[in-house]
Formats: C-alpha cells, sequence, structure tokens
C-alpha cells in the first residue's frame, strides 16, 4: 500500500480525531498532545478534504478507513521507536514511529511534531525506516582504532570530558576543578560538538558529576592507564587515547535509537544506543548497561547496520498457546489395538511405533538476490546479509 501523508494537523486537532477512536493506551503518544478541543464545522470541513474523515452525517464523524488504522496505532502501540539524527550545521532531527505490532510486520506511523502541529506518514516498514536512516550511516570503509569499556558514568564522563578538552587544545594539561567546570558547563545534549553530551544521554544520569566523583573518576581512570598526570596534579590522555581525540571534528554526526516494546506479560522491553560517527570510519557506540553503568565501544560500519537490522527484525513474543496434555495412550495404525506411551512395538501385532521424522523439505528454502545464501521462503530478510527478500 503506498504510503500517505497527513500534513500539519493542529495538536488540539489531532488529539480530537484520536479521542474518536477511543481511549488511548498507556504507550500512546497521545497524553503528552493535551486537552482536545471541539471541532468546528469549517475545521470538520479541512478534515474531510484532508482524507482524515468520512463526509460527516446527522454530525457524527467517521474516520477514514486509513485514518481509523493510524488512529488505533498511535492510540495502542505495541513497538514505538524514536530516533534522533544530527549533524552539519548544528541541526536535530527527531522522528517516532509506533507500530501496532512488530516493526517487521510494518503498518507502521511515522508521527512528526513541528511546533504545535503534526505530520504524520502511514503506513510504513523497515524500508521507510532504512531510508530515514541512510543519511547518517557512514560509507565504506572499516574502523581501525580498537577501544571498549564498561565504566561508571561518572567515570565515562570523566574521560571523555578531558578528550574534549585536549581536542581543543592537545598541548595542555588539566586539573580536577577545570574538568569538574567543563561537565558543569557540557551536561545535557545541548550541542553535537562535544563526546561528553553522550555519555550524559546514553548514561541517563540528570547532573554532571560534583568535585569528589571527579577526583576519584581521575584516580580510577590512572589505575586503568588511559591518562596520565604531572607533578601539579594536572591530567591528560596516554598516546593510546589519542586517535579518539583525532578522530572527530568539530560537528559530531550519529544517531541516536531509542525503542520500547511490550512483551507477552505486557512488560516493557527499551533499547537505548548512540552512534557518532568520526573520520576514517570511526564509530562510538554508547549503551547503557545497567543503572549507573555504560558501555561504549568504536565499532565498524558492519556492526552498526547489524544493530539496526537486529533492531528492524526483533519480534514480540507470542503469547502462548494451550497445549494438549500429552496422550496416555497410543493407538496401533496397524491393528487399531491400544498400545502405552513409551512401548516401541505393538503388543498384540507386533508392528512398529516409532513414528519416522520426515526430512526437511528443501523445496521451502530459496536463495538470496544479494549474497547467494540459502533461506527459508518464508523470511522477509536474509539471516545472513539482512538484504531484503521482496
Amino acid at each position: 500500500m503506498e504510503t500517505v501523508s497527513y500534513h500539519d494537523i493542529p495538536r488540539t486537532i489531532l488529539a480530537a480525531l484520536l479521542d474518536f477512536d477511543g481511549p488511548a493506551g498507556d504507550m500512546s503518544p497521545r497524553p503528552l498532545m493535551g486537552e482536545a478541543i471541539p471541532v468546528t464545522k469549517h475545521q470538520l470541513a479541512e478534515l474531510y478534504a484532508g482524507n482524515f474523515i468520512e463526509l460527516p452525517k446527522d454530525s457524527k464523524v467517521t474516520l477514514t478507513p486509513l485514518f481509523k488504522r493510524v488512529a488505533e496505532t498511535l492510540n495502542n502501540p505495541a513497538t514505538n521507536v524514536t530516533f534522533r539524527i544530527w549533524g552539519a550545521d548544528n541541526i536535530c532531527g527527531e522522528t517516532s514511529l509506533l507500530f501496532p505490532a512488530d516493526i517487521i510486520d510494518g503498518e507502521g506511523v511515522v508521527l512528526n511534531q513541528i511546533g504545535q502541529n503534526y505530520r504524520i506518514a502511514a503506513p510504513v516498514g523497515t524500508a521507510e525506516m532504512l531510508d530515514l536512516l541512510r543519511p547518517i550511516i557512514p560509507p565504506g570503509g572499516e574502523n581501525s582504532i580498537t577501544f571498549e569499556g564498561h565504566f561508571d558514568v561518572p567515570v565515562a564522563a570523566v574521560l571523555f570530558g578531558l578528550i574534549d578538552l585536549v581536542r581543543q587544545d592537545k598541548t595542555s594539561y588539566f586539573g580536577a576543578t577545570e574538568i569538574y567546570g567543563f561537565l558543569q558547563g557540557q551536561w545535557g545534549l545541548t550541542g553535537f560538538d562535544s563526546l561528553v553530551t553522550y555519555v550524559a544521554v546514553a548514561g541517563i544520569l540528570p547532573h554532571p558529576p560534583s568535585l569528589q566523583e571527579v577526583e576519584f573518576a581521575l584516580q580510577v581512570l590512572l589505575d586503568a592507564d588511559m591518562i596520565y598526570g604531572n607533578t601539579e596534579d594536572q591530567y591528560s590522555v596516554v598516546a593510546r587515547m589519542m586517535p579518539l581525540v583525532e578522530g572527530f571534528a568539530e560537528v559530531i554526526p550519529g544517531v541516536q535509537w531509542q525503542r520500547v516494546s511490550k512483551d507477552r506479560d505486557g512488560e516493557l522491553l527499551c533499547s537505548n544506543r548512540i552512534f557518532i560517527i568520526g573520520n576514517d570510519g570511526l564509530i562510538l557506540s554508547f549503551a547503557q548497561t545497567v543503572k549507573g553503568r555504560i558501555f561504549i565501544a568504536a565499532v565498524s560500519r558492519r556492526e552498526m547496520l547489524d544493530f539496526l537490522l537486529d533492531e528492524f527484525m526483533m519480534t514480540l513474543p507470542r503469547p502462548h498457546e494451550e497445549k494438549p496434555e500429552p496422550p496416555t495412550d497410543l493407538t496401533c495404525g496397524t491393528c487399531g489395538s491400544t498400545v502405552a506411551v513409551g512401548r516401541k512395538f505393538c503388543t498384540k501385532c507386533g508392528a512398529s511405533m516409532v513414528q519416522k521424522t520426515q526430512s526437511k523439505d528443501i523445496s521451502q528454502e530459496t536463495s538470496c538476490n544479494s549474497c547467494g545464501e540459502k533461506i527459508d521462503h518464508n523470511k522477509k530478510f536474509c539471516t545472513h546479509c539482512g538484504a531484503s527478500t521482496g
């Protein structure tokens, strides 16, 4: 089905249309829209012209079939993806996609807020998501830098704050007080020119480290041989960390991916990852592992794509089907006698009770158009290279 776009619908009007459809669930963006207002006759005419509603009869509002599916998804999404892309000109774009089930099943809705208005496109699937993400995915070329660490967030903040300071002045050393002041000024995603802003967002730490935490983190980093100090208690990064200093330009492009979905018990499952793009194939990945801990690693373009493809192909657990109790007895296929479970032969006629397993039907396999590997014909994506089989 062709994607249909709905442009610049006021927040209060969209809220009213969603209320026409029914109550909103706990993952719905509807509460963020505030109070709905009564829709005027003039606005009803505009909504009809925009294919939001059918021609009103007896003052009754009926959503068009397509927009009803949109409203149902916005009111009760099972998967909610938000990603933010930033890059040149210090501009950040944010897109939300909501799905009635799994990402792989499609039928998603793009919801973008522009001031007090919303722009909507539906239905969308993985192909459209890749189109939205494609501008930030780096071209070919492999990262040659090896770096990974599992840090307490304040320790990661001090390390990357120091890296930022060295990026600005490669010949200087910096004391604990200077690092503390820098973190105070840079905390939060307020710009795109410092590495430490991504530590703050990925680590979900609402406030910067205290001076005491900075001093403790410096000692941890000294012990780990990631920084070194001079006789005046001032610090810089060791030589093996310099590729991180040199790998990023003044503006650091990247993408933040956030997914929230429900499991079969209604529990929320969350995924949050930030990738920032440097020079010569350098990509840094930031991910919170447990509260207060963050894993940071230099990854390849392939690893970044693998993560995104895994997220696209992520399926929600289906409800358990009630399985019938296993039979206590079997029936002989030769003479019809009842035979106890576990018997290999019928006790009356001697026929074998062992069922032969059928070999795999190779006709159920097909070849990937991209890499040529054999895959199940029902798969929508190749499990070897991730290419679409459509």
